[in-house]
């Protein structure tokens, strides 16, 4: 059998092993080579420059101070980890054909590769290709004064200072990392509070947190257009629900969410439903309503998580070769890698159990910020754990043993009743109030 992926991140990585470890041949087809944006532009080299910050705090505790003119080491460090990355996945996919060039969907199971012409038809068909920003009319994007993400891979100096338009978790995650770099940063939202689909006390934490950095957030204000300065810098022309405004900046970063990478007449043309967005609609493999091609990742719409993608990914190929299925036993963890980090998982309910840290024998706490943790742990009316949302030092880790009690229909008491190491992140789950009476 001929498994054809259209993309090389991490569904699109994670179909193709799955199709080359039951000994089917596969082509991949990506322009820029395995790894996609994730590995490639944004997720990963996101957090290098994350983890960087977080290295330097820990150093200007002791003395260190942090220099801009280290900028371009500190992406020397960064483009060594991606290219491990992509070494890693070309040892594993070395069984695998890689056309690097773009494709597109010429018929029912095949693609036709766009500066060859090489016509690929297959069995199945794997739909991997991502998303793409949304940008804001005006001014492209040009990697100097007008950025998208994948900017954190190729800057080669810290601006003095940037605007961030949007709120979501990159644009979130940007101005925590550049404002710690030094640089002066204004966020533009719509909303009037931060992650207002949150807990009120996580928004409002993280927004202090911000402004604490020198964050400038101007709330209720959409970016309609940007217009080219004839200084080099860029006019942010927005709107609000009672007013309109001009503001100069010298870099702008678009962060406005994502839209499909495909043309919605095109893939009607060829019998695909799509969402209202755009998105392929699929079943819960993936399965698009044309026989034999799947869409998995961003292709598939929101979540655009990598977490969501590799399972999406592995389960569509499963399901093409009518094996059994690996299903996610538990909720999707979301994570906003900003400082401090927000996560959550699962449900919302009325059983609400703070996050407290109040125990004179946890020795985690200590050794952290003092503001570690703050958040809630929801549960069932028979107190099992359903879902989360907490912000502080390693909130992600801290959500993610909690899928575990999720999955497993653990309750808080059975968390207290474990023994972790101390100090571990776990030992924070263990100490909490089984009913918080």
């Amino acid at each position: 059998m001929h498994i054809v992926v259209l993309g090389a991140g991490p569904g699109g990585l994670s179909a193709a092993y799955e199709g080359i470890h039951h000994g089917h041949a596969v082509t991949i087809v990506d322009p820029e080579g395995l790894g996609g944006n994730a590995l490639r532009h944004s997720l990963v080299p996101s957090k290098v420059l994350i983890r960087t910050a977080r290295a330097l705090q820990i150093a200007s505790r002791m003395g260190g101070r942090w220099n801009a003119a280290d900028w371009s080491r500190v992406m020397a460090v960064q483009r060594g980890i991606l290219d491990r990355g992509e070494k890693r996945a070309q040892q594993q996919l070395r069984n695998a054909r890689l056309i690097l060039e773009a494709g597109r969907i010429s018929g029912p199971r095949e693609v036709v590769t766009d500066k060859s012409a090489t016509v690929l038809r297959a069995d199945v068909l794997i739909i991997a290709a991502g998303s793409r920003q949304r940008l804001i009319p005006g001014v492209k994007p040009d990697g100097f004064r007008v950025w998208i993400p994948r900017v954190f891979h190729t800057l080669k100096a810290l601006p003095e200072e940037l605007a961030i338009m949007g709120a979501g978790a990159t644009g979130l995650e940007a101005a925590s990392l550049f404002a710690q770099f030094g640089v002066k940063v204004h966020v533009y939202t719509p909303h009037k509070t931060l992650l207002p689909s949150y807990a009120p006390e996580i928004g409002d934490r993280l927004t202090s947190s911000l402004q604490a950095m020198g964050v400038t957030i101007h709330w209720d204000r959409r970016a309609r257009t940007l217009e080219a300065l004839k200084s080099g810098g860029v006019a942010i022309n927005w709107e609000s629900s009672s007013d309109s405004g001009r503001d100069l900046a010298p870099h702008v970063l678009i962060a406005a969410g994502r839209e499909p990478m495909w043309d919605r007449d095109s893939l009607e043309a060829a019998g695909f439903e799509l969402t209202d967005d755009g998105f392929f609609h699929v079943s819960e493999v993936g399965q698009t309503s044309v026989a034999g091609v799947y869409a998995v990742g961003d292709a598939a719409g929101g979540p655009m998580l990598a977490n969501k993608a590799w399972h999406d990914g592995r389960n569509a190929v499963r399901h093409a070769l009518d094996l059994p299925l690996d299903l996610p036993q538990g909720p999707l963890v979301e994570v906003i890698y900003t400082d401090p980090e927000v996560a959550r998982v699962g449900q919302v309910t009325d059983y609400v159990h703070p996050i407290t840290l109040d125990e004179s024998w946890l020795y985690y706490p200590v050794l952290a910020d003092d503001d570690l943790l703050f958040g809630r742990v929801y549960t069932d009316n028979r107190g099992a754990v359903v879902g989360a949302e907490i912000i502080g030092e390693e909130a992600a880790e801290v959500v993610s043993s909690l899928t575990v009690a999720i999955a497993g229909r653990l309750t808080l008491w059975d968390l207290r009743r474990i023994r972790p190491a101390s100090p571990s992140i776990l030992e924070v789950l263990a100490v909490q109030d089984a009913l918080q009476n």
